[in-house]
């Protein structure tokens, strides 16, 4: 029995790892034609006004409290015990908790219209509303909220790859629509709008799939929760609040600061860097999530010692491939930047550095946060990211006025490394592996300079290759080589590595024996 879950996991996972690169491939090449098209036909402003106004609404979205995943956590048993009653009751929860959350938010958003002339030090000169945009992003916002908690039973039953499906559906449409007004009308608004729709309709077919795959949903007959469940999970909704509140703060603030002390133009320029760098988060983020329901799972059915082994394998992968990506950015970055829409989008080194560093330290940390959440550890720990909040905010201040965009950037990821970094793997060692983390400490630090060292490596061979679209092709092709050789020089003999490759090797060999009987 025990061996057919572990099977399951690892189809899951495959087939979740595989629909959702598609996808974030097809978002991420649609994503570089409409920024494209977006930056040839309208002004540099508009880039500001849509990263800056991004930003507020994230930090709105506080308001979720964390109940999406106490839920979430809170049915991985009934769904392993097939308890249809308690999902149902689960659901019905986060339905109304979510509705009242949207509704939250909405007059939260609507209340800070009048503030919003403190967010921006330089007023865009455009001629819309800066009003009537921001309350088309708060919509985009808030009407998620009434349909998108059935995502998390598909996600929470490791099918999370329909979602994806949809997801690429609603993305091409959108980015058709997209270009069709930012060539035909050069409107800012019309833009938003077809966001709006299309946002909209991805979340209500998603909910009809979600009736459709778990019919008992529609089931007015709902079970009130018990008292029991009901404080178990809003005890572990308290610790959440206060650990996303940090989280938002530490993660959402940059552009605002940005905007504030530097000016909405930056922002902007910014914004370009980070349309590469969150493309390619959400392809890793994407084969990744998958992870997380298959992690849920194997720590409600499996021994310490295997989650520990699980766990520092897992640890091994991020590494290499947010060390490989980071080595990637360094060199190719702001070359792409210059080929792709000019020179004057380029921003200093010592920026793409800062936002570099925190990419490597947020990405690493996937382990940690993702151990600690599916092990209901949710208690625990929840002040650190309270601390690193504030500790962001005062070195942002401070950094960004010596040191400008890059102070800003550089403080966010000092902040995580002093607190949620180190913090969630002791966490995890403590309670859930009973040893000692010390040992995941020296294993951060090694791997870290393995990184660096690649990275100086690579960019001392590129530096000296011309900045031409044939140079470029040629960097990428002599990265790909060197980087991946140095980590298999410096991980060749270790653990994790002869493991995962043997896993990758199985997996592989498989996948290729089905593939024959198919065509036999």
């Amino acid at each position: 029995m025990q061996r057919r879950k572990e099977k399951s996991r690892t189809e899951y996972t495959v087939r979740n790892f595989e629909i959702g690169v598609i996808s974030q491939v097809v978002n991420i090449v649609l994503s570089f034609v409409v920024r494209t098209i977006f930056v040839k036909n309208l002004q540099e402003s508009y880039l500001g006004v849509n990263g800056l106004f991004t930003n507020i609404l994230t930090i709105l979205s506080f308001a979720e409290l964390g109940i999406g995943s106490a839920i979430i956590y809170s049915m991985y048993k009934p769904i392993a015990d097939n308890d249809q009653e308690k999902i149902k009751t689960l659901m019905n929860l986060y339905k109304v908790s979510y509705r009242i959350i949207g509704i939250f938010i909405a007059v939260c958003g609507v209340a800070l219209i009048p503030f919003l002339d403190v967010f921006i030090k330089n007023k865009p000169d455009i001629p819309e509303s800066l009003v009537l945009i921001y309350l088309l992003f708060l919509s985009n916002t808030v009407l998620s909220y009434f349909w998108s908690y059935k995502k998390s039973i598909i996600i929470a039953v490791q099918k999370e790859y329909i979602i994806n499906i949809y997801k690429i559906l609603f993305y091409v449409i959108k980015s058709f629509l997209q270009i069709l007004v930012l060539i035909l009308w050069k409107n800012f608004i019309l833009y938003l709008i077809v966001q709006l729709v299309c946002t909209f309709l991805e979340n209500v077919c998603t909910s009809i799939q979600a009736n459709r795959m778990f019919s008992y949903l529609k089931d007015k007959n709902v079970k009130k929760i018990n008292e029991s469940d009901k404080n178990k999970i809003f005890k572990n909704v308290r610790a959440l609040t206060v650990y996303k509140f940090g989280s938002v703060i530490l993660n959402a603030t940059d552009n605002i600061i940005i905007s504030a002390i530097v000016g909405i133009t930056a922002v902007g320029i910014l914004s370009n860097y980070n349309l590469i760098v969150t493309s390619l988060v959400a392809i890793i983020s994407t084969a990744l999530s998958g992870l997380t329901a298959s992690i849920g799972n194997l720590n409600v059915t499996s021994t310490k010692e295997n989650k520990e082994q699980i766990f520092y394998e897992l640890f091994f992968i991020l590494t290499w491939i947010y060390g490989f990506c980071s080595i990637g950015l360094i060199v190719l970055l702001s070359p792409f930047i210059e080929l792709w829409i000019g020179s004057e989008y380029v921003m200093p080194f010592m920026s793409v550095l800062a936002l570099v560093l925190h990419f490597y330290v947020n990405g690493v940390q996937f382990a940690g946060y993702t151990y600690r959440t599916t092990t209901g550890l949710f208690e625990k720990g929840k002040i650190a990211p309270i601390v690193a909040a504030i500790l962001n905010i005062v070195l942002s201040l401070v950094l960004g006025r010596y040191m400008g965009v890059a102070g800003i950037l550089f403080a966010t990821s000092i902040s995580r490394l002093l607190t949620t970094t180190w913090i969630d793997p002791y966490l995890v060692h403590k309670y859930q592996f009973k040893t000692s983390v010390i040992k995941f400490y020296r294993r951060y630090v090694i791997n870290f300079i393995i990184v660096v060292v690649n990275c100086l490596a690579c960019y001392v061979v590129t530096s000296m290759i011309s900045n031409t679209v044939f140079g470029f092709i040629l960097k990428v092709f002599i990265l790909l080589l060197m980087a991946n050789i140095i980590f298999l020089i410096a991980f060749y003999h270790s653990k994790e590595f002869k493991s995962v490759f043997l896993k990758i090797k199985n997996l592989f060999l498989n996948r290729f024996k089905i593939l024959l009987s198919k065509i036999n």
